[in-house]
């Protein structure tokens, strides 16, 4: 990290607080301790009960979670200060490390994580703050669900001018379609206002095994332009970005960003990925 801030290249990190999957056949045991812990009153036999109930779902016996990446205090501080200095910080969910871990990701901690290194930091410098929203790997429906119970968090920190990365996982239609029916379920929380105007949220392109390709990537792109799609197509994607749009590659390094740059051949909307931050299209 110490070497990328000397060299003012963007630094990226983790945020993960993953807990363990719960075991198959036990979620009958669970609700039934839930409601006993509940019910019971204040004593050893509570205490008892809330053990029992921690270590079936996988926790430490003060409730957990039994993996967890905390930031230091010395790499907030080196962040927060790079941040101010004008440097950009990316800090991944890291949900997709848990996923192949088997572990769910707490994002309770995760928001919390972000709220961190957000402190201490120039409002007008935290637009150089990237954080990616909550997903479930790969399930489209299941992360518009996951969005929306976390949409308030994401709009706190937006409100502060930190950038937004909303991941969009690979189903049934093209990236076009989804995003169209991801963000536009998301559209009164997304153009805060801050004081240099009317921002938007990233558009997270899930890159990694399974996911989007570059042809799809490059058909939005066209899409966006107007290539390839009927007016209406065109026009809705217009009506829910006012400015082109940004398009992070989440699992997408230097590389795959230049691919996709080459075979657009100039375009609008800025492509970026995990480790390339700053704008890769010709526009920039």
């Amino acid at each position: 990290i110490r070497e990328a801030i000397k060299q003012g290249k963007p630094v990226g990190i983790a945020a993960t607080y993953g807990i363990p999957l719960v075991v198959p056949g036990t979620r009958p045991e669970i609700r039934r301790l839930e409601q006993e812990v509940a019910q019971a009153e204040e004593g050893a036999e509570k205490e008892e009960l809330q053990q029992q109930l921690y270590r079936l779902k996988g926790l430490t016996e003060t409730g957990k979670p039994a993996f967890q990446r905390q930031p230091s205090d010395t790499i907030r501080t080196l962040l927060r200060d790079y941040l101010n200095e004008g440097g950009q910080v990316f800090i991944d969910s890291g949900a997709f490390t848990d996923f192949r871990a088997g572990r769910m990701t707490d994002f309770v901690g995760v928001f919390q994580t972000y709220e961190r290194y957000s402190e201490g930091v120039d409002p007008g410098k935290l637009k150089n703050l990237y954080v990616v929203a909550p997903d479930v790997i790969g399930d489209p429906e299941e992360t518009e669900l996951l969005q929306n119970d976390f949409i308030k968090e994401s709009a706190a920190l937006a409100d502060r001018n930190a950038r937004i990365i909303v991941p969009v996982q690979k189903g049934k239609g093209s990236l076009v379609e989804t995003v169209l029916r991801s963000f536009s379920s998301l559209r009164e929380y997304w153009q805060w206002e801050t004081e240099e105007g009317w921002t938007e949220p990233v558009i997270g392109v899930a890159y990694e095994e399974e996911s989007w390709g570059k042809e799809e990537v490059v058909d939005f792109i066209k899409a966006y332009e107007g290539i390839g799609v009927d007016e209406d197509t065109h026009f809705d994607l217009h009506e829910i970005f006012g400015a082109p749009p940004t398009i992070h590659l989440l699992g997408g390094g230097s590389q795959k960003v230049q691919d996709i740059e080459e075979a657009v051949g100039g375009t609008e909307v800025t492509i970026q990925g995990d480790s390339l931050f700053k704008g890769a299209s010709r526009r920039k």
